[in-house]
């Protein structure tokens, strides 16, 4: 293994029921519940924090906002259960594209990040999101009943999967620092908020593929952007995002408190492995050309 440092985003961990589900991989040696924040609505967003946790800056300043027209349409709406698919949607509809502003509102950050020295995958405001995209449509179609609940969990879990492989494959390329966010129970929040039983099993096997990544790697941070309100927290509002985020990590010593401190703690730890040399294919060119590689 390696000294790579591995951030796993992972959306919608909700603390307290990842504690009273005793999800023992996600509650790593050093774990806590972490300060959030709501900005353009009336609970966290998605979209919005997970830039902030990246560039530590609130959105005001790293610019990654809900459209206006959107954040008046919503303020004061607390039902959020299409949150899911309208925050994916955002990001293809006409009038906003990933890598251009509209009116203001950038859809990526143009600031500096805890990344910048190392690699990072499907990162809300910095990196184009297909995993989150492709999620959205499905929320979509399992909300429309062209889905079936099986093939949305299945689905959601390739796609988990994908994302905690990629962090263990940069891991072993020995990158200083990387990256992934990871969407499954956010949506899944929406879908069982009221259904604990369900989201349970979901959380029990999001905690089983995290033990894998631990196996994997020897430095790991996990940090969720918000919770999720459900009936097995007794909460007003089940399937409503929660201010429950939290923090579990294989660090020593203290943990970042709010998700502005979230960059600094992380860069004090990487190791910078310096400059990157330049790749020489020891191939001939005219076989790759032949084989359509070139």
């Amino acid at each position: 293994m390696s000294d790579t440092f591995v951030v796993l985003g992972l959306d919608a961990a909700d603390y307290d029921l990842v504690k009273k589900w005793d999800c023992e991989n996600l509650l790593l040696s050093n774990h806590n519940g972490i300060d959030t924040f709501a900005h353009s609505l009336d609970v966290p967003a998605t979209y919005e924090v997970w830039p902030t946790i990246a560039t530590g800056v609130f959105p005001d300043q790293h610019g990654v906002t809900l459209p206006s027209s959107w954040e008046k349409k919503n303020r004061g709406f607390r039902f959020l259960e299409e949150i899911g698919t309208r925050l994916p949607k955002l990001l293809k509809s006409p009038a906003i594209k990933i890598k251009h502003s509209v009116e203001g509102h950038e859809t990526k950050t143009s600031l500096d990040h805890m990344f910048n020295n190392g690699d990072v995958y499907n990162w809300p405001g910095l990196t184009s999101c297909p995993d989150w995209e492709q999620e959205g449509e499905w929320f979509s179609a399992v909300k429309n009943k062209s889905m079936s609940e099986q093939n949305f969990r299945r689905n959601h879990l390739a796609n988990a999967g994908k994302g905690i492989g990629w962090l263990s494959g940069m891991s072993q390329a020995g990158t200083p620092v990387v990256g992934a966010h990871v969407h499954i129970l956010d949506h899944m929040g929406h879908l069982y908020g009221k259904r604990p039983e369900k989201l349970e099993s979901i959380y029990n096997e999001v905690d089983e593929l995290v033990g894998w990544l631990h196996d994997q790697v020897d430095r790991l941070l996990i940090v969720s952007d918000h919770g999720m309100q459900t009936t097995a927290t007794d909460d007003p509002q089940p399937g409503v995002h929660s201010f429950r985020s939290m923090v579990s990590t294989t660090e020593k010593g203290g943990l970042p408190e709010d998700m502005t401190a979230i960059r600094e703690w992380v860069e004090s730890r990487v190791k910078n492995n310096g400059e990157e040399n330049m790749t020489e294919i020891d191939a001939p060119m005219q076989h790759l050309e032949d084989l359509g590689y070139l």
